[in-house]
């Protein structure tokens, strides 16, 4: 009886997002925990021991900080606006696609 894998899976599966060593950098994850994929295929992930919301657009090298702080988990709403639950502070920020920090 041939046995085939379950559910089929990709062999040429792909890095999109971090990939080289755990960091800090712009091209560097440290324990992700979330991610959030848009319409753009844009890559949003909760790095969490750096304390921020990294986004990679498609085909991106590097990412974009999206939000700061203790991300307990996040919302990423059509316009853009990333809202993250605070893991330590107990609050909700609302931050703007352009980088501008709101509590809600």
């Amino acid at each position: 009886v041939k046995r085939y894998p379950y559910p089929p899976h990709d062999d040429e599966g792909r890095v999109v997002a971090g990939g080289t060593r755990r960091g800090m950098m712009l091209d560097e994850l440290n324990a992700p925990s979330y991610i959030y994929v848009d319409e753009h295929q844009s890559v949003y992930v909760a790095d969490t021991f750096n304390h921020r919301v990294m986004k990679w657009d498609k085909d991106a090298r590097v990412g974009k900080i999206a939000a700061r702080g203790s991300v307990r988990g996040f919302f990423v709403d059509p316009a853009g606006n990333v809202y993250v639950a605070g893991y330590h502070d107990h609050k909700i920020m609302r931050w703007s696609k352009e980088g501008a920090s709101q509590e809600v």
